[in-house]
């Protein structure tokens, strides 16, 4: 049996695309940015001095941030702020609710002058409720 009607007839070419594998890869990789996004902590990253304290109640909380040379952060936000900056926004969050907790995360390495500055806008702004946050010492077993 003859494939072809005459010698010089040429097959036809599949100009389908066959896409399983790429649907494949593409849901592997979707997993994957689904499984590490709620990994990947946004903003400015401090790294905290280590202390023995007790778990702080997180509700009525704002964070700010001192990042190693100086650099103030409130909130998740990127934008560095000056300390007037800083109490000129804080002040309306402080009017509004009286409980507020500013919570101050501080890198190890911060110059002690800055955090002492950083503590002095927070007072301006009318926060009573001022905390430091530690990493938490792990206790050796014995």
């Amino acid at each position: 049996m003859r494939r072809f009607r005459s010698g010089r007839e040429r097959p036809t070419l599949n100009c389908k695309i066959n896409i399983t594998n790429l649907v494949d890869v593409a849901l592997t990789v979707l997993i994957m940015f689904i499984v590490v996004a709620p990994l990947i902590e946004n903003g400015v990253s401090v790294k905290l001095p280590e202390a023995s304290a007790s778990k702080m109640d997180f509700h009525d909380t704002v964070n700010i941030k001192v990042a190693k040379g100086g650099g103030v952060y409130l909130g998740e936000a990127e934008k560095k702020l000056g300390l007037t900056e800083l109490q000129r926004k804080l002040r309306p969050l402080a009017a509004a609710n009286p409980k507020l907790t500013v919570n101050i995360l501080a890198d190890a390495e911060v110059l002690y002058q800055d955090l002492v500055s950083v503590l002095d806008s927070v007072r301006r702004a009318g926060v009573v409720n001022v905390g430091l946050a530690t990493e938490v010492k792990v206790k050796a077993k014995k």
